[in-house]
């Protein structure tokens, strides 16, 4: 989709392990600055005419397999993924003595692996968009999770792809997390304390970039981002 950064995150890795990386993206997002992170990082684009997810997976993936490749799952729903989430979730609440765990939701893959690693005493409350199929969700997230109802999905009034500025006192996704998180705050009173947020992503815009007021990764700095998007364009000599 326009607003996701599976394609930039696999082409990242495939330049990393020397592997070519095709990633189909719709048509409409020719300009996506998501899109251009891909292509930075040595990966094809390929646009497809289509919005629907499936279908598009599907021409996808009879295109991959025509040039001799292999399709990584829909929704990138990889077991590899929840286990070391729920990997990652188990050394922090290891830490902290927590009774309701946030989380945002898009595929139900990183829910899962926190869901994992909670015991019987905490609470996981995930945070989806209005037209979220939750059926399918919660069936993906009890199959992962290997139990049924220890998540606690939440539809909220916003739909897949918009855009929330909603104030977080840390670099969050303006797709996921800041939905999730605004959630939270309306609904603070209704969870047992102590809470955690189980924050995703940094701040990037879909077609800006690090535009201001958004805070990119919280690490790295918009001067060297502008810095390492130039220069990758200027190696591969892409289009500006």
């Amino acid at each position: 989709t326009c607003v996701s950064r599976a394609g930039w995150g696999v082409a990242w890795l495939g330049a990393t392990l020397g592997k070519r990386v095709y990633v189909y993206t719709p048509e409409s997002c020719r300009d996506d600055f998501f899109r251009l992170m891909a292509e930075l990082h040595g990966a094809v684009v390929v646009p497809l005419r289509g919005n629907l997810t499936r279908v598009n997976y599907n021409i996808a993936k009879a295109d991959v397999a025509k040039r001799g490749g292999a399709m990584l799952p829909i929704y990138l729903r990889l077991r590899e993924t929840v286990e070391e989430v729920e990997r990652v979730a188990s050394d922090v609440l290891s830490r902290y003595d927590v009774r309701t765990v946030v989380v945002p939701v898009g595929s139900g893959t990183i829910v899962s692996g926190v869901a994992r690693a909670v015991d019987a005493k905490v609470e996981v409350h995930g945070v989806t968009h209005s037209s979220s199929p939750l059926g399918e969700r919660l069936r993906y997230i009890e199959q992962s999770v290997g139990r049924r109802g220890l998540v606690r999905l939440h539809r909220y009034g916003y739909t897949y792809g918009d855009v929330c500025y909603a104030y977080t006192p840390f670099p969050s996704d303006i797709y996921y997390d800041k939905w999730a998180w605004q959630w939270l705050v309306e609904n603070v009173r209704h969870l047992r304390d102590p809470i955690l947020f189980w924050n995703v992503g940094g701040e990037w815009h879909a077609e800006l970039g690090m535009a201001p007021p958004l805070r990119g990764d919280g690490v790295t700095p918009l001067e060297e981002v502008v810095r390492w998007v130039e220069g990758r364009r200027a190696l591969l000599k892409v289009p500006t």
